[in-house]
């Protein structure tokens, strides 16, 4: 059975939860988890720090050996995430990545892995985030803008996401706002400036498409990933990251493109009166 709750929490803390099909039975797990805790999390920490100096796999190339580790959601986690990022030769390039996940997915998925990128930026690692950021723009698509959804080495990286650049952006600019260090964006500019010049010729009322709507090739372009959940058209997940993109990007790229810059603000003001 599904029960909503909403959880009102005043300060900051930890939350433990127990499980179980009685109140009995969920109390004795609360139990047990408050009295291991930290050694769970000693060791969940140690075990990804050991996979990742120790384990192999074959990804595609035979001079390619990917480490992999969790990459998981709690701030403990993000700790074992800064110990696990994978040092690879992705398509014969140097680069930094977080990979996707244990066991399933041995390779950089971009929208994963910027997502992910906001633990190494709260905590503070901004020479670890500026190595992953570079990874990710290495390789720019002339024709759309935008970047990879994928690096996996030995394979020409695969284009159909349609929030996986969004993601890129916003982490870049916040990479600028907490670390102060301007000279990354700076260096990107460009590669910004052809993504926004790109979408600009596909929006509608400012909106930008995704899936089919894009193009006839792209199929099921956000985190909805299957062929059940297409999503053509315009979600709204999609269309809020593109705004905000769009209204953080704007003032960097006046200095550079007026005219880009005007085209990018009547597309902001286009779009909100499209999702009224």
């Amino acid at each position: 059975m599904y029960a909503p709750v909403t959880l009102h929490i005043p300060g900051n803390g930890l939350v433990v939860y127990g499980f179980g099909a009685t109140r009995e039975e969920a109390l004795d797990q609360l139990a047990t988890l408050q009295e291991n805790l930290l050694g769970y999390e000693v060791q969940k920490s140690d075990t990804a720090v050991e996979i990742l100096r120790h384990g192999s796999l074959q990804n595609g190339t035979p001079w390619v050996d990917l480490a992999y580790a969790q990459v998981l959601t709690r701030l403990m986690d993000a700790l074992v995430a800064r110990n696990a990022v994978a040092e690879d030769t992705a398509l014969d390039r140097p680069a930094t990545m977080i990979l996707a996940g244990n066991q399933y997915f041995h390779d950089s998925w971009k929208r994963d892995e910027n997502i992910a990128l906001g633990f190494l930026l709260t905590l503070g690692f901004y020479d670890l985030a500026r190595e992953v950021i570079q990874s990710t723009w290495q390789l720019q698509d002339e024709r759309t803008g935008r970047l990879p959804q994928r690096i996996r080495a030995g394979e020409a990286p695969p284009y159909h996401s349609s929030d996986g650049t969004l993601w890129a952006l916003w982490r870049l600019y916040q990479y600028w706002r907490c670390s102060g260090d301007e000279s990354l964006i700076r260096e990107k500019l460009p590669m910004v400036q052809r993504f926004f010049a790109r979408s600009l010729e596909r929006v509608v009322d400012g909106l930008l498409p995704s899936g089919r709507t894009a193009a006839p090739e792209y199929l099921w372009e956000t985190w909805m990933d299957t062929p059940h959940t297409p999503r053509d058209g315009f979600p709204i997940e999609i269309q809020m990251l593109w705004i905000a993109c769009l209204r953080v990007f704007r003032p960097l790229v006046h200095d550079y493109d007026p005219d880009l810059e005007a085209w990018m603000a009547s597309a902001e003001a286009s779009a909100w009166i499209a999702l009224r």
